[in-house]
């Protein structure tokens, strides 16, 4: 698995408004950062202040939910029908621990083509992820609408050591003919997230331990997480699809000597569930 390391052009200085400001608050963010006030009822579509990629944008909750709070199934929803319209990679940093910078429920998108653009569609990013899916036996992806949707738990050779698993997606398109007694789409998303939580063990009580989720339109990744850092190296949700964002110029230079920052993520992750 080849990585892209890049710089972060996110500034870490404190910004105005004390300790309160909540700069994700729709009525904080200004209006030209703004794509849509409201979106699938409960939240905003705003460009990331900080993109790492042409049209990074952040899908904010309006109401004031903490991030780390349990995921509900149109929290999924709306983040794969935004990945899904947008043709983009959608990620959650649930915890500082995970990548998170913000208390504010936000999740985050990023176009394909912006990804291609920057690292090549024959180098690092889609042979690490994309191609690895499309691998994936599909043996068990034979479904009439007399069978439940079940979701079936893979592993990525690309992530070897990291506690991860993916879950691929039926068609949204389709769901309904395809599963006409199973609920919607969204309880699909759910019912595989849920299986992914179980198992790697980061159910919890009220909310979930820390881990990060990939969400495209045709699968679900989420990992488990332990640490926020490895060799200075803050790693969030992008890092997991071969993306490393360095904060400043030591850290870059240390990530493009290192010939191996695949340690990188196993170092931040909890342990592999055993096979």
């Amino acid at each position: 698995m080849r990585f892209v390391v890049m710089l972060s052009s996110r500034d870490e200085k404190p910004r105005g408004g004390g300790t309160d400001y909540d700069p994700l608050a729709i009525e904080n963010v200004p209006a030209s950062m703004v794509v849509k006030e409201r979106i699938f009822d409960d939240y905003a579509l705003i460009l990331n202040k900080f993109p790492a990629f042409r049209g990074h944008a952040l899908l904010a909750s309006l109401d004031p939910i903490d991030q780390a709070a349990r995921l509900t199934k149109w929290d999924l929803d709306a983040l794969h029908r935004c990945a899904t319209a947008a043709k983009a990679l959608g990620f959650y940093n649930s915890h500082d621990v995970a990548g998170s910078s913000q208390v504010h429920r936000h999740f985050q998108l990023v176009p394909v083509d912006s990804i291609a653009a920057v690292v090549g569609r024959r180098n690092f990013f889609f042979p690490g992820i994309f191609d690895q899916v499309h691998e994936l036996p599909r043996e068990f992806w034979r479904w009439s609408s007399k069978t439940p949707f079940f979701p079936v738990v893979r592993r990525l050779p690309a992530l070897h050591g990291v506690a991860h698993g993916l879950v691929q997606l039926p068609r949204r398109a389709t769901f309904d003919i395809d599963f006409a007694r199973d609920g919607g789409f969204a309880d699909a998303l759910l019912r595989s997230y849920v299986a992914l939580a179980t198992d790697l063990g980061i159910l919890g009580d009220v909310q979930e331990a820390p881990h990060n989720i990939l969400l495209s339109e045709a699968w679900i990744l989420v990992v488990k997480r332990a640490k926020a850092t490895a060799r200075g190296v803050a790693v969030n949700g992008l890092a997991f699809a071969a993306i490393l964002l360095a904060r400043d110029a030591d850290v870059f230079d240390a990530l493009v000597r290192d010939r191996r920052p695949l340690s990188v993520l196993r170092d931040v992750s909890a342990a592999p569930p055993p096979p």
